[in-house]
């Protein structure tokens, strides 16, 4: 096995044996560590060859579907019955206005002074956006309509949800499940 060979003396073969046939995802990440690994010994002058040189592994790209009007719809009325405020506001700026969920908790209400207007918008600041670089992102009156179900008082600080992403659409399903029960992500 590869723990068991000096260093020098490890083959693509014995690379190819030890990242075996899991998942590719896990195996390309201990390729690329290897991969590493025998670069640093390479420069050092150390080993005379990378055995990792010319292994590839594909790896799969898992895609979330998003989630249908219907659910979104279920999950903001169920933070109105619990008051969670600012995950509802959170999934309203990420759901009507394209923000990323991510950039809709880092908002701050006070510095959204546009978006109520008749052509409202929203401006993201680049230390918010993911491509850090600033957005502008027109405001949909459903969107608006929404939002004014959140109590004036509710409407101050950092949207900063009530739940972690994760937790979000873990939540967002769960609520699905509870009021449907044929109900599948």
């Amino acid at each position: 096995t590869l723990k068991d060979k000096p260093v020098g003396l490890v083959t693509k073969e014995d690379v190819r044996e030890f990242l075996g046939t899991g998942n590719d995802n896990t195996r390309a990440n201990y390729l690329r560590n290897l991969k590493r690994f025998f670069n640093i010994l390479k420069s050092e002058g150390l080993n005379s060859t990378n055995p990792c040189d010319q292994i590839k592994i594909q790896t799969t790209v898992k895609r979330g579907k998003g989630y249908e009007p219907w659910e979104l719809y279920v999950f903001l009325i169920r933070c109105i019955e619990l008051k969670k405020w600012k995950t509802f506001a959170a999934n309203v700026f990420a759901g009507f206005f394209g923000l990323r969920l991510e950039e809709a908790t880092g908002l701050i209400w006070e510095e959204l002074p546009n978006f109520e207007e008749e052509d409202g918008y929203i401006e993201v600041s680049p230390e918010v956006a993911k491509t850090k670089r600033r957005r502008t992102l027109y405001v949909s009156d459903v969107g608006k309509t929404w939002l004014q179900m959140i109590p004036p008082n509710e409407r101050r600080g950092q949207l900063a949800t009530d739940y972690s992403i994760t937790q979000m659409g873990r939540k967002i399903r769960n609520t699905c499940k509870k009021e449907f029960e044929n109900f599948s992500l």
